[in-house]
């Protein structure tokens, strides 16, 4: 599922070249929420599907497919198969893979959109997300989406502070009056009481939910476990099936709106044009 060698990602351009169209996804960061990815997001892994010769059920063809690091963009025969024209992308919300990919340097040519032809093919349906397709269109069962698998609950410590008087007798509550004495051994004297205000902490232990950024998904990476419907997943290896799902699924979605009967549309007039 993930190649980090460049003799794999030179293999895996040429193919591509010789099939001719893939599905491609990107994993970005640098980009804040509800911003334009031009100029701003960055490709941390990346993943592409093909189609095979194994037909679904539901009638598309099945695909296969890799997820590769940012560092295999700099391959060459990667970057050849981006830019060929003869050669031909798809992705589900095309303009944001095509930003992303074009801020690391690359010329990308040839790269259709499986969102906008989905719309247009199968209209009227309440939701076309890429997982939400997955599912009504393709077939397939529920996956966690992206913050399911950033997510992770931990312990975190919260203080509070209250201001409580003190006397230097050291008694909790002490009700004597100020004027009055108390011996203190450490001195062998005797000492007024005398009051300050103190303040007081008192640290609270809470779970809470915080998220990893993208970059921190690297082999190797020590990461508490993905827990997803009762159920305890590898967090790396959960990352590597949401980034590859990306792809695998945009490409057989293009299988499946190309099996698409045409649409008949029902006018209110009647075949010559009258009412």
């Amino acid at each position: 599922m993930w190649l980090d060698t460049p003799e794999q990602w030179s293999a895996l351009g040429r193919k591509l070249l010789q099939i001719g169209e893939f599905g491609v996804d990107t994993e970005t960061f640098g980009q804040p929420d509800k911003t334009s990815p031009q100029h701003r997001a960055r490709v941390h892994c990346w993943s592409v599907g093909v189609l095979t010769g194994k037909l679904h059920p539901r009638g598309y063809s099945v695909a296969s497919g890799r997820v590769l690091p940012a560092a295999a963009l700099d391959n060459a025969e990667l970057r050849e198969a981006l830019a060929s024209t003869k050669c031909r992308k798809w992705a589900h919300n095309a303009p944001h893979d095509y930003h992303a990919l074009v801020n690391m340097g690359l010329e990308v040519n040839s790269m259709e959109d499986t969102l906008q032809w989905a719309r247009v093919t199968v209209p009227g349906m309440t939701s076309y997300g890429l997982k939400d397709m997955a599912q009504w269109a393709l077939g397939k069962s529920p996956r966690p989406n992206f913050k399911e698998v950033t997510s992770y609950l931990t312990m975190a410590a919260r203080s509070t502070f209250r201001k409580e008087k003190v006397c230097n007798c050291g008694k909790k509550p002490c009700r004597a009056k100020g004027s009055s004495e108390w011996f203190d051994p450490s001195i062998g004297w005797w000492k007024h009481h005398e009051r300050t205000e103190a303040r007081i902490e008192t640290v609270h232990q809470k779970e809470v939910t915080e998220r990893y950024e993208v970059p921190d998904f690297v082999p190797g990476a020590v990461m508490a476990p993905l827990v997803w419907h009762d159920k305890s997943f590898d967090r790396w290896t959960a990352w590597l099936e949401y980034s590859l799902a990306d792809a695998v699924d945009g490409i057989e979605l293009v299988s499946w709106l190309r099996n698409r009967p045409p649409r008949r549309v029902a006018f209110p007039w009647g075949k010559n044009g009258s009412a």
